[in-house]
């Protein structure tokens, strides 16, 4: 009986201890004290090497044993330690989520911006736009709809006006690199891939005047752009009718680093592939395009402390633009007169577009006080434009009478004749420079930045292109004895040159009396360009006040003086020629602005307003036909820019964000030499001689004074809308819309004055339409081992692209009649179209 007794007392301790030894999965979210997830902090099963790390949603899941209980350890840099204690129960999963509070005693910091408690940009992380409805799928087509002023009527391109400005007026950063755009491209069919990789992007940061300056010398807007900081191995691909992207992140920790603290190596590498074929096959001119747009971009940390970071960015695209135009059938007209311009074409286009970057920065951090960056970039652009085309049109007015016979058919033939355009343009561009950023704190209430750069400029560019215009077997202008070529061009520049500027501004805070709070970022900058021989110094200010009011409001007034420094386009003129007595434009900011934080129905909103004025002095006239611009090369007028851009943001849908803008823009300059001739009849009546029998007897100059920049679109709304099915959020809805009023425009003579007709609105509905097809998550935690759990999500997308039909007018092109009258023929955009996505990621 003993011996029984005995056995089954060991019996029963052993099948104990085998109970207490169970396995436990651990499992939950780590949040912090405003619900935000919280990626990289390490969970640690106390007195072991058992841990794991958050994931980029706060998520994690740890594998636990113990024979009676045991205490897991939420440790993160940024955060106060918590302990969590769990005891033997009968269960083998246990959910935990965890809240961390801040730690007031934080290394402070390894960015040191702990001061900086304002800002006046409008800020976008990439996750809110990862199924953003585009053609371009650019960064660009993102910037669109952020409001403060920034306005675009082609969907073909990713550039942007902002507040008046052209597309040269727009500064971009990717992680403190200034980026630079291609020189030659002239059509949005042509621009193929920009530099930013929205896969490889954390955030953008948008301002659209009045920015600090520690951003450098442009008149219009700042497009600051943060890549990510991967922690654990992620990737994905996307693969569509436009082109596939792909690409992989993470990071390598020391062995001795068991809980993977902090990264010694982390990695972003990107692959891009776009061919919008099919989306150019929708235009009026038909044919064979044969667009291929390629790119790599790397983006590599080394870390061997807290103290050290090196980076090296690097960016290699490969984009070729080859078309082989057949025929042409553009309609255009009023309500009571159909007019068609129908084209037979010869020839081809074949033109490319490679660009390498290289940037390496090295930031060090002696003390939680200071922080020094060290940076160096070098550009190679290599571009060629070569066309020889030749097109055999007819001008025809329709017959739109229903009674008619001829009713759709030829009412009368205008005009008929050809042009040739020719082309063989190239230009070859370095850019390279050296920059260093500082910034220190001093007692939490100041924080001083400053920084220069050091740039070499090279480029050799040679540019031969002309037209021959001929009608009714007349060559025009027609001279009676020769060819005479209405437009001719042919120059070769080579232009080396050294550029630096750099800056100082201060950030100080105070809370006041009342605890209402005040900041005041002030800064300066200088710059200076070796061929002009100009140096400028421009000061600029920012304040922000948050009063003590139960509603969470910030009123900011920030201005100053934005000069920008000509680059090789600025100073070429028309004829090819360059003039190296270029001066920079200046701009002068007021901007006035309020941000109002507040609920509806317990989701967050932010509603945006500001008001500003724009004094433009010294400025070099242009014209833009697409993305093309053309400048005049001389500070010869001056102008201004005036509006009000208003932007709600936040949760119209409960857990996504959805944004819309409103913006109204007056702009105008003054080409202050320019003038015309007036004649008048015997009665008083003006009359143009050259188009009249009448004889002119008083002839007057005149001056047109001010004039609609080429940029004047007078109101502009963007609308981007995000939905799910209520009761099954697998099935999304994106929106984006966007209406603008016409730009101005005009014959292609050069004079400016002429421009005052307007093209017609630009609209345009794009919606998208979202399934998610597998939770990696989710089938993890049903079957942890099967091939769908190694996966994040997988969405299959389906886009409308121009959902309304509407075509859109870009540009004009101008066709002579019999009667030596001149046709404006619209240049038409893209009509509907749609496109298939499979979005994976891991």
């Amino acid at each position: 009986m003993m011996k029984r007794n005995i056995l089954t007392t060991l019996l029963f301790f052993f099948c104990f201890t085998l109970y207490a030894q169970i396995s436990v999965v651990i499992k939950g979210k780590v949040s912090d004290e405003n619900g935000q997830a919280i990626p990289n902090v390490s969970i640690i099963q106390s007195g072991t090497n058992n841990a794991t790390i958050s994931n980029q949603k706060g998520y994690y899941t740890l594998e636990v044993e113990f024979s009676d209980s045991c205490v897991l350890e939420f440790r993160n840099i940024s955060y106060a330690t918590q302990f969590s204690t769990f005891y033997i129960t009968n269960k083998t999963r246990i959910f935990k989520d965890v809240t961390l509070q801040l730690n007031e005693n934080k290394i402070e910091n390894v960015d040191i911006t702990a001061t900086r408690q304002n800002d006046a940009t409008s800020t976008i992380k990439a996750k809110d736009v990862e199924y953003f409805p585009s053609p371009t799928n650019d960064v660009g087509a993102v910037v669109k709809t952020l409001g403060q002023g920034v306005q675009s009527n082609n969907e073909l391109s990713g550039q942007y006006n902002v507040r008046g400005g052209n597309y040269d007026e727009n500064l971009v950063y990717v992680n403190d690199f200034e980026i630079y755009r291609p020189f030659l491209i002239s059509s949005g069919q042509q621009e193929g891939l920009s530099f930013t990789n929205l896969d490889l992007t954390d955030k953008l940061s948008f301002s659209g005047g009045g920015f600090e300056a520690k951003y450098g010398d442009k008149m219009s807007s700042v497009l600051d752009i943060k890549y990510k900081s991967p922690t654990e191995f992620h990737g994905s691909v996307m693969a569509s009718i436009l082109g596939v992207n792909a690409h992989v992140e993470g990071a390598a920790y020391a062995k001795k680093d068991s809980f993977k603290t902090l990264p010694k190596f982390t990695y972003l590498v990107g692959l891009r592939y776009k061919s919008n074929a099919y989306l150019l096959g929708s235009l009026d001119k038909k044919g064979e395009y044969i667009p291929n747009n390629f790119d790599i971009q790397t983006d590599f940390h080394f870390k061997p402390s807290l103290k050290h970071d090196i980076e090296i960015l690097a960016n290699h695209s490969y984009n070729v633009y080859n078309f082989i135009p057949v025929e042409e059938e553009t309609r255009t007209g009023t309500f009571n007169q159909l007019i068609r311009f129908l084209v037979d074409y010869e020839g081809n286009e074949k033109d490319k577009f490679q660009n390498t970057m290289v940037g390496v920065a090295y930031k060090f951090l002696p003390n939680t006080k200071l922080s020094l960056k060290f940076m160096s970039s070098f550009w190679k652009m290599r571009e060629s434009e070569a066309f020889n085309i030749t097109g055999y049109y007819s001008l025809d007015e329709i017959d739109i009478d229903p009674s008619s016979d001829n009713f759709g058919n030829v009412k009368e033939n205008l005009g008929i004749g050809a042009f040739q355009d020719w082309a063989r343009n190239k230009l070859d561009a370095i850019v390279a420079n050296f920059s260093h950023h500082g910034k220190y704190t001093i007692n939490d209430k100041h924080l001083l930045e400053w920084g220069a750069t050091f740039q070499y400029e090279q480029i050799k560019d040679e540019l031969s292109e002309w037209q021959r215009l001929d009608s009714a077997g007349y060559s025009i202008p027609y001279s009676g004895s020769s060819i005479v070529f209405p437009y001719r061009l042919a120059s070769t520049n080579e232009l080396q040159s050294f550029r630096t500027h750099g800056y100082f501004q201060d950030t100080w805070n105070k809370q006041l009396k009342d605890s209402s709070t005040i900041s005041i970022v002030s800064g300066i900058r200088y710059n200076f360009w070796n061929v002009n021989k100009e140096f400028l110094v421009s000061p600029r200010i920012q304040i922000f006040y948050h009063p003590n009011l139960k509603s969470d409001v910030t009123f900011r007034l920030t201005g100053g003086m934005y000069v920008q420094p000509p680059f090789y386009r600025d100073i070429r003129r028309f004829d090819g020629t360059i003039n190296r007595n270029v001066k920079a434009q200046q701009s002068y900011h007021i901007v006035l602005g309020a941000d109002y934080n507040f609920n509806i129905k317990k989701r967050p909103f932010k509603l945006t307003t500001e008001v500003y004025y724009k004094n433009l002095r010294h400025v070099n006239p242009y014209e833009i036909e697409d993305v093309r611009i053309r400048y005049f090369a001389d500070n010869n007028a001056k102008g201004y820019a005036t509006g009000v851009d208003v932007r709600l943001f936040g949760e119209m849908i409960k857990g996504v964000d959805s944004w819309i803008t409103l913006s109204y823009l007056n702009t105008k300059v003054d080409i202050l030499d320019d003038y015309y001739v007036q004649y008048k009849n015997k009665d008083g009546v003006i009359i143009t001689p050259s188009v009249t029998d009448q004889v002119a007897v008083d002839s007057s100059i005149v001056h047109p004074g001010y004039i609609r920049r080429p940029t004047d679109q007078s109101f502009f709304m963007s609308f981007y809308f995000q939905d799910y099915i209520e009761k099954n959020k697998r099935f999304k809805v994106h929106l984006n819309l966007v209406v603008g009023t016409g730009l101005p425009f005009g014959p292609p003579d050069h004079q400016r004055y002429k421009d005052v007709f307007k093209m017609p609105p630009y609209r345009r509905l794009d919606i998208g339409f979202s399934a998610l097809l597998l939770n990696g998550e989710k089938r993890g935690l049903k079957k942890p081992n099967s091939f769908g759990s190694k996966f994040e999500n997988i969405w299959a997308s389906f886009e409308v692209f121009n959902i309304l039909g509407i075509r859109n007018t870009l540009s004009y092109r101008w066709i002579k009649d019999y009667q030596n009258n001149l046709w404006a023929i619209p240049n038409y955009l893209t009509t509907r179209r749609f496109n298939v996505k499979l979005n994976i990621t891991w």
